[in-house]
């Protein structure tokens, strides 16, 4: 094969990858469900698109470089599913009103630890008070002690609010954002 029919071949490489990684993008941000929680976006892994860098014929001599790009981008609008490594969140309250930290990013099947670091019992629930109907499940039925916890594992994705049920006036002291996973 000549010099000109080697730089067509490769330009028609070159082409028919990036018209792949065209295709390929588009898919991924087609196919992932929107759902209308978080209002802001969020830092989440997606699996690695190649990154193809080819000589390719131009109309004058010389090169040009084609790179697809490595991943599509988010909108506040929009998810992409990703496969999660389950993780464990701790969440310390510190009085009635306090906790650090007070809001957390998690994905469903992730645990959160809420421990009571105050001398008086708190009793974690989700909002609002007292009925915790957002997510009933988000209930430690009783005060836990300074010292013990009481974890949950997240089923269901949104947004939540929680309080101290035992508080004398229980307002919101945090927030938990929940995203789906991929299986």
């Amino acid at each position: 094969m000549n010099g000109i029919g080697l730089k067509i071949g490769i330009g028609i490489v070159a082409a028919s990858a990036l018209l792949f990684g065209i295709f390929y993008v588009m898919s991924m941000q087609k196919s992932a469900p929107v759902i209308s929680e978080p209002p802001t976006p969020v830092a989440i892994s997606t699996p690695d698109l190649p990154v193809v860098t080819s000589t390719a014929p131009t109309s004058t001599p010389g090169t040009s470089t084609v790179k697809i790009p490595h991943q599509p981008a988010l909108t506040p609008t929009s998810t992409v599913l990703v496969k999660c490594m389950h993780q464990e969140f701790t969440i310390n309250i510190l009085d009635s009103s306090h906790a650090d930290p007070s809001s957390i990013t998690v994905h469903v099947g992730d645990i959160a630890t809420f421990v009571n670091q105050d001398s008086r019992l708190h009793w974690p629930g989700s909002d609002p008070h007292p009925t915790h109907s957002s997510l009933p499940s988000l209930d430690a039925l009783g005060g836990i002690s300074q010292g013990q916890s009481y974890s949950y594992t997240f089923k269901k994705t949104g947004k939540f609010g929680w309080h101290d049920h035992l508080a004398d006036n229980p307002t919101t002291i945090g927030t938990l954002t929940v995203f789906p996973c991929s299986t």
